[in-house]
């Protein structure tokens, strides 16, 4: 790639295959440093990955996927799901099966255990019956060398686009650095809570973040 390439340049899709998304796109990602998930080879990371980028979520098609059209490979991802599907992972008795499943995301998981009743109360607040109109932003990742040219920015306004054109009233999501929390603000998100890194890693055993703010809950209405 060269690097006066610029996101114009892209090809964006909805779908692709689970083995063509890269494990570096979470290179230096907040959350894998904040509890080493790249210690043991990487182990922690590669749980988050597989988590993240199960086949039958993308194959809804409500990601928005960036590939390099020189070397056809994928450089960005906006990996989003029914809130349904997150959902159901926050219940108790699943959540200590993925816990048990994958122990390096107990922290995590725990973490994103908050977010449920500030959900619960911003749909409640905004009258939106149906939970099936409801999105969640799982991740969001870009390659390294591609950084820093607005491509986060430009994955997350295409998916919102792409929501709204599919009926979708609201979509959550959480943020780990405060570059991705600037473009949830940016682009018209609502803060919902943010747990600073320094306060959450005296309970926890975590590093805090040097340069990053905290974790943060988001939500978008469409």
């Amino acid at each position: 790639m060269h690097h006066s390439a610029s996101i114009k340049d892209l090809t964006f899709v909805r779908v692709v295959s689970f083995s063509e998304v890269p494990v570096n796109l979470w290179e230096g990602e907040p959350t894998a440093a904040m509890w080493d998930l790249y210690k043991d080879g990487g182990k922690g990371m590669i749980e988050i990955y597989r988590l993240d980028l199960q086949q039958d979520r993308i194959d809804l098609g409500l990601s928005t996927f960036a590939i390099d059209g020189d070397t056809m490979v994928v450089v960005g991802q906006r990996m989003t799901e029914p809130y349904l599907m997150f959902a159901k992972y926050m219940y108790p008795a699943q959540l200590e099966r993925v816990i048990a499943k994958h122990p390096h995301l107990a922290p995590l998981a725990k973490l994103l255990q908050r977010a449920v009743p500030l959900h619960r109360a911003f749909v409640k607040k905004n009258n939106i019956t149906d939970p099936k109109k409801i999105a969640h932003f799982c991740g969001l990742a870009v390659a390294p060398n591609w950084r820093r040219r607005g491509l986060a920015r430009e994955l997350t306004k295409q998916t919102l686009a792409h929501l709204k054109t599919e009926g979708y009233q609201c979509v959550f999501v959480e943020t780990t650095s405060d570059g991705s929390r600037k473009i949830m603000k940016n682009l018209g998100a609502t803060e919902l809570y943010l747990v600073p890194y320094d306060n959450y890693c005296k309970e926890n055993e975590c590093v805090v973040i040097e340069g990053h703010l905290g974790y943060g809950f988001y939500a978008f209405l469409l």
